[in-house]
């Protein structure tokens, strides 16, 4: 079992490797991935993640990107229905 775990860490570090390469060989990703992780609930892991996936500069405010993520929740009521939802 613990060399099937061992393999499985082994293909996984390679293609994290591989991305944290391509981000740090491009400024504006590099960028983008510091600028990511200034925001609460954002981590080395995550901001990697959406610069990879997401064209950051859609976004003209840190906290349209976090909405975006579903990181800030909202609360919508009306009379008597609370409901809550990122």
């Amino acid at each position: 079992m613990q060399t099937v775990i061992n393999v499985l860490q082994e293909q996984i570090a390679k293609p994290t490797k591989d991305i944290d390469d391509f981000v740090d060989k491009h400024p504006s990703l590099k960028q983008d991935k510091t600028l990511l992780e200034t925001i609460d609930g954002i981590g080395s892991v995550i901001a990697k993640e959406v610069v990879c996936l997401i064209h950051t500069k859609q976004f003209k405010k840190a906290s349209q990107m976090a909405s975006f993520l579903g990181l800030i929740p909202k609360q919508r009521q009306s009379g008597v229905f609370v409901c809550l939802y990122a």
